[in-house]
């Protein structure tokens, strides 16, 4: 078997793919696997991931870390079971990572004024105690 693939491509430079099979062409210029490649093209054209990139339906709720959950959940199956691209899915997963963020940064906010308060409250006891 060969490096690099014997054939030639259409503008006549030699194929840069791995001679994959004992006649040292690679998968898509075998001449005794024309039949699969096409098979293979075929089906390319049918899984393609144009025109998926959204899913139909209504919007999640992410207000709460439980709600991205779920939509990180329904995202992995969307993508999963072909009903969203992989690139849609990456997006959705930085655009949700930056929202848990911010939800941690709200809870934090939350807890330095609820002690703000309880320190306030703490001072105003000792100052009339």
């Amino acid at each position: 078997m060969s490096k690099r693939c014997k054939a030639r491509n259409r503008d006549g430079s030699p194929c840069q793919a791995p001679g994959v099979t004992s006649s040292g062409f690679c998968f898509w210029h075998d001449p005794d696997r024309q039949a699969d490649a096409q098979a293979a093209r075929s089906r390319g054209g049918k899984t393609s991931s144009a025109g998926r990139a959204t899913v139909e339906g209504e919007d999640l709720p992410l207000e709460t870390a439980e709600d991205v959950k779920a939509a990180l959940a329904r995202i992995v199956n969307d993508c999963r079971g072909g009903r969203l691209d992989y690139r849609v899915s990456n997006a959705c997963f930085v655009g949700l990572s930056a929202f848990l963020k911010a939800l941690d940064q709200v809870d934090v906010e939350a807890g330095l004024a609820s002690l703000r308060e309880d320190i306030e409250a703490m001072k105003g006891t000792r100052a009339t105690g």
